[in-house]
């Protein structure tokens, strides 16, 4: 691998018919539309989620890969500076590789991760690969990467097959929840896409479900910031389900890589017989088939729910009764590769992998850790939590 001449300023690595260059900046159109329509493609490697992470303290480094001009892999890095010894870096859902026979070998987006990061002085690197990525995946222990199920992202999914024809997605969910569809397009609860404006509304179901549940959402102004950033790019859109006029159930789907993802999904606890819940759901599904996506997530399940598709020794993650509800769309649990976390130097990485289990119990660690490696979810609601 070889440096070659500067490109608009950044640093380009050769290797073969491939480029690599080393990108920041609050934007990036086109590493934007590799990420939306590359297979295994996540919002949080759209330039959105770092401007959005910016908020609180992150910035990006962005490793594209061309080939013959053309975007073909890369990662987008997110760095978080520590006081005097350096950063902390994370990686979610990426690298990114295009398939087919143009696609970069996964060692060389990691030794381009590697570069950058010692020259960012990252002291712990966190990399959650994305859905079928399993070379990658394959490849982060060989260089000295660690499973740890306990940081990053959730492990398992429920991702529906949007390919499928509307009776087969039907067949396919458990009867209960075929009949809850059935009956809420009978009882008159109304859907309807919204706009920004109706973020508010979705911020006060979802402050509700969150009082009737007892767990933590951030502010207004972050979910107005997460439909400013996304909504832009036309990557962001809500879905509201009314009774009588009144907001009930509402959803945020985000959009990256041919999948619908529903991001944020909160219900304020009324109006259980007319199935909002199901009624809003069944909605977003036809929509994104009929936008031509090619799955629809529900963002995560409970690793005591999901079986044999949970990353061994993944923590209990939100409300098994939210689980078991997603559970009832699809019956295949989807596995999502663990966060591999590494870190530099052989002194730093014994303490790191000997000593700092001890101290894994203490509260004050934990908080230092999820500060460190937070999930996707991590400045949002948890979808495990805050649907029905």
């Amino acid at each position: 691998m070889s440096v070659a001449t500067r490109r608009a300023g950044e640093p380009v690595i050769e290797r073969g018919p491939w480029s690599v260059a080393v990108r920041s900046g609050p934007g990036d159109a086109e590493w934007d539309a590799f990420v939306g329509e590359v297979p295994g493609g996540h919002y949080a490697q759209l330039s959105a989620w770092a401007r959005l992470r910016g908020t609180s303290g992150w910035r990006a480094r962005r490793i594209v890969v061309s080939r013959r001009g053309e975007v073909v892999g890369g990662a987008q890095l997110l760095l978080r500076p520590l006081p005097v010894v350096g950063s902390l870096g994370y990686v979610p859902r990426g690298p990114l590789l295009a398939a087919g026979p143009g696609a970069p070998p996964p060692d060389l987006v990691v030794d381009a991760l590697e570069r950058v990061a010692r020259g960012e002085r990252v002291r712990h690197l966190a990399v959650q690969p994305p859905l079928g990525a399993d070379e990658l995946a394959g490849l982060l222990p060989v260089r000295g990467f660690r499973a740890n199920p306990r940081i990053g992202g959730y492990t398992a999914t429920v991702r529906i097959d949007l390919r499928r024809d509307p009776g087969e997605l039907l067949a396919r969910m458990r009867k209960s929840t075929r009949a809850n569809v059935r009956r809420a397009l009978d009882r008159g609860i109304e859907v309807r896409e919204g706009d920004g404006a109706d973020v508010d509304a979705l911020y006060g179901i979802l402050r509700e479900a969150s009082r009737r549940k007892g767990f933590s959402i951030p502010t207004l102004e972050y979910h107005r910031e997460l439909w400013r950033h996304f909504a832009a790019d036309g990557r962001a859109h809500v879905f509201v389900a009314e009774a009588g006029g009144v907001p009930v159930t509402a959803h945020l789907v985000l959009v990256a890589g041919g999948c619908a993802y529903a991001h944020v999904a909160a219900w304020d606890g009324s109006h259980r017989h007319l199935m909002p819940n199901e009624a809003v759901e069944w909605h977003v599904i036809r929509w994104a088939k009929a936008r031509g996506c090619a799955s629809y997530d529900l963002e995560g399940v409970d690793p005591a729910s999901a079986g044999p598709a949970a990353a061994p020794g993944a923590p209990r993650a939100g409300d098994r009764f939210v689980s078991d509800y997603k559970l009832g769309w699809e019956r295949e649990v989807t596995a999502v590769p663990p966060t591999y976390e590494f870190v530099p130097g052989r002194v730093a990485r014994w303490g790191y992998e000997h000593v700092y289990p001890w101290l894994e119990s203490n509260r004050l660690v934990k908080r230092l850790r999820a500060a460190a490696v937070p999930s996707v979810h991590g400045a949002g609601a948890d979808p495990v939590q805050a649907a029905p």
